[in-house]
């Protein structure tokens, strides 16, 4: 698949959750917020910040020279993203802008670069509200459509269609856990806004994915993640490890999370 600035940023260098936990010494209930991501070394790979209302408002991947900004509406729903992806000395900026119905759902993202149009995404949802489509057109007149099928209240495979040519099954998840997503709603945004540039849609299931598989055009699987999580006695991921085969290269990949709790 060929995107102007494809920015694949593959998901276990952008994880983030907003949970539940206990102290051991208090019995009252306190929010968790992930505040650090760190690999089998101890390297720290991302950090996350947050406003006093407890909102996600920044997120900076300290390996791949990428960070996130979110800006909130008055009904508590992102109301921008501001992408920032640095390349050597330069830096693209790309600004996200939602519309939302009645619901709270996202009807529309605007999408600039460098205050520059880039691209217009318009979302489609099914008869149990969940997104069904995604069609994004961009500045140079191309279009791509996704369309998404679920398993119960997860994305199970995506399907791709650029321009005229024939659709095909680009994104597929097989298996899930139980647990409920650690991904926070504002990830979604992400999925959203940037769709094209940040192929996750692991931001947009219920459960977390266990194994993901991408295709080519020809049905060639050119990159697949196997993923094992270890929880606390909360339910909270506090590491997963993950074999990876990336068009041959096969890899392990082993990162553990920190937590702040309020």
């Amino acid at each position: 698949m060929k995107k102007v600035y494809n920015l694949l940023v593959v998901s276990f260098l952008t994880l983030i959750i907003v949970v539940s936990c206990k102290k051991d010494t208090d019995t009252t209930p306190q929010t968790c917020y992930l505040s650090t991501i760190a690999n089998q070394k101890g390297n720290v790979l991302g950090t996350m910040t947050y406003d006093g209302n407890n909102r996600l408002v920044s997120y900076k991947s300290d390996s791949s020279n990428v960070s996130y900004n979110f800006i909130y509406n008055t009904q508590n729903l992102v109301e921008k993203v501001n992408l920032a992806y640095k390349i050597g000395t330069k830096v693209y900026t790309f600004v996200a802008t939602f519309t939302y119905d009645g619901t709270g759902k996202a009807t529309k993202a605007v999408t600039t670069l460098s205050d520059k149009p880039y691209q217009t995404s318009v979302f489609a949802y099914n008869a149990n509200a969940q997104l069904s489509n995604i069609t994004t057109t961009y500045s140079q007149g191309e279009t791509d459509a996704l369309r998404f099928e679920y398993l119960g209240n997860n994305i199970a495979k995506v399907f791709e269609k650029l321009d005229k040519d024939p659709e095909y099954l680009y994104y597929e998840i097989t298996k899930f856990d139980d647990k409920q997503n650690i991904y926070p709603e504002a990830f979604r945004a992400i999925a959203l806004g940037f769709s094209g540039l940040v192929d996750d849609f692991s931001y947009l299931t219920k459960n977390n994915s266990l194994s993901e598989k991408f295709y080519e055009e020809d049905k060639y699987v050119f990159y697949t993640e196997n993923h094992t999580f270890e929880y606390n006695s909360t339910s909270q991921p506090i590491k997963r490890t993950s074999d990876i085969d990336d068009d041959g290269d096969k890899y392990t990949s082993v990162l553990s999370f920190q937590y702040n709790c309020k």
